[in-house]
């Protein structure tokens, strides 16, 4: 949600419903002019409110921004290594499997053949 439509929004009806209750409500000229103060002290009071709560908000966003922008390129280059280190201890473990897993295909191979010669003998 856009906070300017927001805060117009919210102005918008605070001073609609202010005016409306001014308006029609039977008070003095004394009492109305008071009245109209407190409503606008009391408005202003909101106003600062919410100015001071989305400021806090916007300071905590560009904290988390700069927080972001100097862990993630640590925590990518920490998991490039961990990959690379990976890698390197698990390259000798790779290559023997692929010599078993080629002689386990030759031996299948040889076990196919020689069945081959067997059904073809009787």
């Amino acid at each position: 949600m856009n906070v300017k439509k927001l805060l117009f929004g919210l102005g918008t009806g605070i001073v609609a419903g202010a005016a409306t209750v001014l308006f029609t409500t039977p008070q003095s000229g004394n009492e109305l002019r008071l009245s109209i103060k407190e409503r606008k002290d009391t408005s202003l009071d909101v106003k600062n409110e919410f100015q001071q709560r989305f400021q806090t908000i916007k300071d905590s966003i560009d904290t988390i921004k700069s927080e972001i922008k100097e862990t993630v390129p640590s925590v990518v280059e920490d998991l490039k290594e961990s990959v690379e280190d990976f890698q390197q201890q698990t390259a000798s473990n790779q290559e023997k499997i692929q010599e078993h897993v080629a002689g386990l295909q030759q031996i299948a191979t040889d076990i196919t053949t020689e069945i081959e010669t067997l059904q073809k003998s009787k």
